[in-house]
């Protein structure tokens, strides 16, 4: 009999690299799981591990140790788990997760060949044999996957209308705060992704500050924030809310009676189910880790991606920008349907608009964007007509452009816009 597959040096490393950084842990649990860990005293220190990590706990030496307390001495004690960190060199991650994850196939794959071969000394069909055989080895090939029969899908979709039936008919989706917005997209719908583009200057920011306002009263939303800090932000933010002139509250240049009302809408802001990232260097794949580790932590609805522009190129599209674009969008794509949430991308036009007469973005705008018209459910371009023309009728007017809707009309929708108060609302609302 030779050794089942395993490899205890990697489950070692693995588990601690996990204590030295927790942040490992998100793209750990989308591959292992306890049962993919050879020995008993490795099982339930990760399982330990998964535990806290859902349940947004810090993961070290001492912490482990306490939520292992019943079956602490069963793993070798404490000493073993700081054996774990001191003995870890902090890298391969990937690699471990791998080696760990291929051995447990291969041991799963011994396991129901062991169990067919004592099945062919029985009195079992061996056509049964076969048949069982055979599913329990495309269980193995096809984990994590899923097809749907088609009376599976026509109750999930019997499900999902009767849902919305009993919502009173109104929009499927998140409401952004926005009515025009929302009666004609039928709000911010999971699995899609959204695409807002826009030439500089157009309030690309302003518009997406917006929308993270009105979701987030009602909906889990992220947003991460490659240009502006912090602090920029939340004076966009706080200059909306109190209607403030953004400029003046920025250089603190208030009035003592305007005080409370600073006070009272920062307070109120503060309530919003919002999260916020402005490190300025990341990637697609940063984001998407970052988001997974929201999803399970705390629970996630809506991201939005302020700009695409300024994501990192990557792997073997470093100075092929065209390519970068083109796997950011697909990527979202991915994350939006494998996290069930709603992705919304902010995008910068090519200078192409300007050279024409009327400057409104059309979606061959899009063209020099890689996959971004394929990959999005939605495209909203933004205008505004008093940036190019100064004497124009449509002064404080936000033009939304509805390019591409994949389950709905397309059209121009208008909105008040007020960039000094960082306003924009709808029109009914701003008379």
């Amino acid at each position: 009999m030779q050794p089942l597959p395993q490899n205890l040096e990697s489950e070692r490393e693995l588990l601690g690299n996990l204590i030295k950084d927790n942040n490992y842990m998100m793209e750990t649990i989308q591959v292992l799981t306890s049962k993919d860990f050879y020995t008993e005293s490795n099982k339930k220190i990760y399982g330990a591990m998964e535990e806290m990590f859902k349940n947004n706990i810090d993961i070290d030496i001492v912490t482990l140790a306490t939520k292992l307390k019943d079956s602490l001495q069963f793993i070798g004690g404490i000493t073993y788990i700081t054996k774990l960190f001191e003995s870890s060199m902090g890298r391969g991650t990937k690699a471990h997760i791998d080696i760990i994850n291929d051995c447990s196939i291969r041991r799963n794959i011994i396991k129901q060949s062991s169990m067919m071969m004592e099945q062919a000394f029985s009195d079992v069909k061996p056509k049964d044999i076969i048949n069982e055989f055979s599913n329990s080895m495309l269980d193995i090939n096809t984990e994590g996957s899923k097809i749907f029969t088609a009376a599976e899908v026509m109750e999930k979709t019997l499900s999902y209308v009767e849902t919305n039936y009993k919502n009173g008919g109104g929009i499927i989706g998140m409401s952004c705060g926005l009515k025009t917005i929302d009666y004609a997209t039928d709000g911010f719908i999971k699995k899609d992704v959204v695409v807002i583009a826009a030439r500089p200057s157009m309030g690309k920011t302003l518009f997406a500050t917006t929308l993270a306002d009105g979701l987030s009263k009602n909906h889990k939303t992220a947003v991460f924030e490659l240009e502006m800090s912090e602090e920029s932000l939340g004076v966009r933010m706080l200059a909306s809310k109190a209607m403030i002139n953004g400029v003046k509250l920025r250089r603190g240049d208030l009035e003592a009676n305007e005080w409370n009302n600073i006070a009272q809408s920062a307070s109120n802001l503060s309530t919003r189910q919002l999260w916020i990232d402005t490190n300025a260097v990341q990637t697609i794949y940063d984001i998407k880790a970052k988001a997974k580790r929201l999803k399970v932590t705390t629970g996630l609805d809506l991201i939005i991606i302020d700009h695409i522009g300024l994501l990192e190129e990557t792997g073997k599209n470093i100075g092929n920008r065209l390519a970068t674009i083109s796997e950011i969008t697909r990527q979202a794509k991915i994350m939006a349907k494998e996290l069930d949430i709603c992705v919304v991308l902010l995008s910068q036009l090519n200078r192409s608009v300007e050279q024409r007469a009327d400057k409104r973005p059309i979606l061959s705008d899009l063209r020099e964007s890689g996959s971004v018209e394929q990959d999005a459910d939605l495209i909203m371009f933004l205008y505004r007509d008093e940036y190019y023309n100064p004497e124009s009728e449509e002064n404080n007017i936000l033009e939304v452009g509805i390019a591409k809707q994949r389950n709905g009309k397309t059209g121009t929708l208008k909105l008040a816009c007020v960039l000094g108060l960082q306003v924009i609302a709808d029109l009914d609302v701003a008379h």
